[in-house]
This record gives C-alpha cells, structure tokens and sequence, in this order.
C-alpha cells in the first residue's frame, strides 16, 4: 500500500474506532526544523481542549515493514494519542500559572 493510501486508511480506521467520540483529522504541522510532518489529530468531543499530533511516518514504516498492520497502528495511534493528552490536573495547574 502506497503511503497517501495508508494515510487515509488510518482516518477511516481511527473514525471507526472511536466512532463519535471524537473527530479525526489528517494533518501537515510544520515543526521547529522547518520540514513538515505528515499527522494525525483526534479531538475528543467530551472533555479536554488539547490534542497532540500523532506523526505518521514511524507507523507507515512499522506497516511497510511488515511488523504492523492497519489494527495495530490504530491501536498505537490511540495509545499515543492518551499518553500525549494533558491530565485534568496539568491542565487546572496550567491554567492557574497563566491567570
């Protein structure tokens, strides 16, 4: 599967998974070395205004290389995409540092 093929069918997998729960999208952030960076955002519906950018390219490796498959990326997707959330208590604590 060719990598725009791969993109894609990660966004429909993701949408699958967490049906609607959260919204999914396909990003190009531009990160501090200049270069851009093919992603994934999933914003969560119910709660939490961040959501971090989960990039691509490792997973498209993982799969090309056979040590992954679609399943297997959409769950590391929506493990990192946990991990990378700011707790409840980070967030409170952020918002009184800035008040």
């Amino acid at each position: 599967m060719e990598y725009g093929e791969f993109k894609e069918e990660i966004r429909k997998a993701l949408e699958e998974f967490y049906g609607e729960s959260a919204e999914v999208e396909l990003a190009e952030p531009l990160k501090n070395n200049g270069k851009r960076h093919d992603a994934v955002i999933i914003r969560k519906k119910s709660g939490g205004s961040t959501a971090p950018f989960i990039y691509l390219e490792e997973f498209y490796q993982m799969y090309r290389d056979g040590g992954m498959d679609i399943e297997g990326c959409v769950r590391g997707i929506a493990l990192s995409n946990e991990e990378g959330r700011c707790q409840p208590q980070a967030e409170e604590f952020f918002g009184r540092l800035l008040e």
